[in-house]
């Protein structure tokens, strides 16, 4: 008996109740069944996973620190997305923060200001030296 694949539209020799033509259109119909039932139970399914990871801690983590290793344009692109539809929180909790850290704030740009010093410190040294010797070479 032919029928109309539900998915992609072609026909096909079906046996019993077949709706779909073979396992590409079988793969798409199980996931646009499951799409549909997440949206139809996404609170559910976030609260379900939730706590999940919470009773999970260290899988959670393992499996989390797994997935950015493997995708890290995935993950940079998702943090890049989130700063941007959060920058007011961002910029919120970065105040709050130097507010309350004052001193660790300042403490902070010394020792960076000072490694930068000691560091053009030691580059312009090593650049005289450099010149010096192509001095004496000539």
């Amino acid at each position: 008996m032919n029928r109309v694949c539900i998915i992609c539209g072609a026909e096909f020799d079906a046996r019993r109740i077949a709706k779909v033509c073979g396992d590409e259109c079988r793969k798409e119909k199980k996931r646009m069944l499951h799409k549909k039932w997440y949206e139809e139970n996404k609170e559910k399914e976030i609260a379900r996973v939730k706590r999940w990871a919470a009773e999970n801690k260290e899988k959670y983590k393992a499996r989390m620190k797994k997935w950015r290793v493997e995708n890290k344009e995935k993950d940079r692109a998702y943090k890049n997305k989130w700063y941007e539809e959060n920058k007011e929180k961002v910029g919120a909790y970065n105040k709050k923060w130097y507010e309350e850290n004052k001193d660790k704030h300042w403490a902070s740009t010394k020792k960076s200001k000072e490694r930068k010093r000691q560091s053009d410190a030691f580059f312009q040294a090593l650049a005289m030296a450099d010149a010096i010797s192509n001095n004496k070479s000539l």
